[in-house]
């Protein structure tokens, strides 16, 4: 992705989402209102997708729509399966992640995290 896309809530809010740029640094605080990142593996195998809020904007439907948006993304690159990484105190993200498709399973060697998956080929 190069270019902004414009995205609308679950909730009717609009967001422009394009990737990060030099010089977002000075308004990170006022412009921003999420942060998604996807990483993936060289051989397409398994991208993981890590999505971040601010605090006033949450429960307005910002995270399902940038949720739908990386997975979709994902997919159209070829990527086999997303996951998600969550702690299992944040029930809002994984119960979201679940409303998505995601299926939640243990973490290795980590009791205090959830790692969601959802296969897309």
């Amino acid at each position: 992705m190069t270019e902004t896309s414009q995205l609308s809530t679950r909730t009717g809010l609009s967001l422009s989402v394009r990737p990060a740029a030099e010089g977002d640094e000075g308004v990170l605080g006022s412009f921003f209102v999420a942060s998604a990142l996807p990483a993936c593996d060289a051989g397409l195998d398994t991208g993981e997708i890590a999505v971040s809020i601010r605090s006033d904007y949450k429960g307005k439907g910002v995270g399902w729509a940038l949720l739908d948006f990386l997975a979709g993304e994902a997919q159209e690159r070829g990527v086999r399966r997303v996951i998600s990484i969550e702690s299992r105190d944040n029930h809002a993200a994984i119960e979201l992640e679940r409303e998505k498709g995601f299926t939640p399973e243990p973490f290795e060697d980590d009791r205090t995290l959830v790692l969601l998956s959802k296969t897309l080929r």
